[in-house]
């Protein structure tokens, strides 16, 4: 890119270092705020052990300690503002910032996989956004301009994807791909409004994550619920209810009820705040998407880089006749807490069957209609298996044990295989694959399902493995590596077991298309 060109796309490509604007302050200080609230209680312990101390006296403490802390996040804000400096020379990046330990980043157009547009709820009255651009093979945001005028990050965006799309660029691990311009018209695609985002928070997983949250709280809470009870609360919940067992049942199961729709309704609201006026649109070969309330993020995202496509069912979304998509990208697939963040996500919510078929027929225009796919079952073995070596022996060993202290009674363990039986069968009738010798497609699940789509050239690893149970029945369990997550296909029969081990090495050594 040259500087003529640089000047006309109103881009700071001279030698000189800039500044984001002052109102990045802001942005700053929430981050150093989001760092102090990662560390947990760590960080807060000497404000807890202050309050401790303090006695009496703990709202004096809080008092000083509350401003006080405020004042150190503005002054981090300040202090990361003034050390950092930005410029594009060279077909690169340059990023210097750093407070105490001072940091120097380039980072290469061709190592660029996302550019994101945010627009935090405190840059609007500025026409400010956040900046951020992804790289290959890094789960985390390497560099994010915060405070920069939208057309300039429009521009950024645009000029760094016409530099990866050039055919003399370099590339990391292919040729440069004309599929990553932003040519041709953009073609809407949906528009999600918020009776689709309340059927994404009924029916996605938030739910029981909330759930779990809650327990979390009410076990660490124990003592102090403990102490409400002593006081008397529980005297009167018996003087409202009474004291008979139905009016208890009655009383638990409402207080079962409302948490749950607390719960839900969490759900929904967590939902619409992520998702907000929800757009996806489709422009060249890229995906364009838009969403969220406090802060709009806009991203775009090659088709090519797509590794596979996740279809995730879960029973709620079910019975709504909803599915809910996520593009699984290279160098994205975070575990930990990160692999949980929707940030870190490409994800679709809420897509009708009608959607889904529009979807597929973007991602792989070769590959038959999905409708006409039909999954072949895994060996019924898997059911015996995995109710001797995984459920019976442990139960039976365990058995031993509690009877030899407990008498008769602890033998009631021996009932744990007939109890998860069902649970057994009903995982053995969602495993499914299919195949065209070009795309695989897997599901598995328990009472929902998710079907994962992927083509066979993208597939890093894969490997055959049988068990001495499995080489008496002609069967083997598949293992396919993708770039950041793995499929495992158990007690496929082993001729069809074979035929996609060959297919996919077949497709990984004559395929030549660029997927990184």
């Amino acid at each position: 890119m040259t500087s003529e060109q640089g000047a006309q796309d109103g881009l700071p490509l001279d030698d000189a270092w800039h500044r984001v604007s002052p109102a990045s302050i802001i942005y700053f200080a929430v981050q150093f705020l989001g760092h102090i609230a990662k560390g947990g209680w760590q960080t807060m312990a000497p404000l807890a052990g202050a309050l401790v101390a303090a006695g009496e006296k703990r709202w004096m403490v809080l008092a000083f300690g509350v401003p006080g802390l405020l004042l150190v996040i503005g002054i981090a804000g300040l202090l990361s503002y003034l050390h950092f400096r930005f410029r594009m020379n060279g077909g690169a990046f340059l990023i210097q910032k750093g407070v105490i330990q001072r940091k120097r980043l380039t980072l290469a157009y061709e190592r660029i996989q996302n550019v994101v547009i945010n627009e935090p709820i405190y840059f609007r009255p500025f026409g400010l956004v956040a900046l951020g651009l992804e790289s290959a093979g890094s789960s985390a945001e390497e560099v994010s301009l915060a405070g920069i005028p939208r057309r300039l990050a429009e521009d950024i965006r645009r000029v760094v994807l016409l530099e990866r799309a050039k055919p003399g660029a370099a590339q990391p691990e292919a040729a440069a791909s004309s599929d990553e311009a932003p040519t041709g018209p953009v073609v809407p695609i949906l528009h999600q409004g918020i009776g689709e985002l309340v059927r994404y928070g009924l029916s996605n997983n938030n739910v029981w994550v909330f759930a779990g949250l809650a327990a979390a709280a009410l076990s660490q809470a124990e003592d102090q619920l403990g102490n409400i009870i002593d006081s008397g609360i529980g005297d009167q919940v018996t003087d409202m209810v009474g004291t008979g067992t139905a009016a208890l049942v009655l009383f638990g199961f409402l207080s079962v009820a409302g948490l749950l729709l607390l719960l839900m309704l969490a759900s929904i609201a967590g939902a619409i705040i992520a998702y907000y006026d929800y757009k996806l649109s489709h422009e060249g070969k890229r995906f364009l998407r838009s969403k969220g309330l406090f802060e709009r993020s806009e991203t775009s995202l090659p088709d090519s880089k797509i590794q596979s496509l996740l279809v995730d069912r879960p029973w709620p979304a079910i019975l709504l006749n909803r599915s809910h998509l996520v593009f699984r990208q290279v160098g994205f697939q975070s575990t930990g807490q990160d692999a949980a963040a929707p940030s870190k996500k490409f994800i679709v919510p809420s897509v009708t069957d009608t959607k889904l078929r529009e979807l597929v027929g973007l991602l792989t225009p070769e590959l038959q209609a999905w409708d006409n796919i039909r999954l072949k079952a895994i060996s019924r073995r898997f059911i015996s298996r995995v109710l001797t070596y995984n459920i019976a022996m442990p139960a039976t060993l365990a058995a031993i044990g509690t009877s030899i202290g407990l008498g008769p009674i602890g033998l009631v363990i021996l009932l744990v295989p007939l109890l998860m039986s069902p649970f057994v069968y009903l995982r053995w009738r969602q495993y499914g694959y299919w195949s065209d010798g070009k795309h695989g497609v897997v599901r598995k699940g328990l009472v929902g399902h998710s079907l994962r789509l992927f083509a066979f050239h993208k597939v890093q690893t894969v490997t055959l493995h049988q068990s001495p149970g499995q080489r008496r029945h002609d069967l083997a369990t598949l293992t396919i590596e993708l770039a950041g997550n793995s499929i495992t296909v158990p007690y496929m029969p082993l001729d069809e077991a074979r035929a996609w081990h060959d297919e996919i090495l077949k497709a990984v050594a004559t395929d030549r298309r660029a997927w990184m």
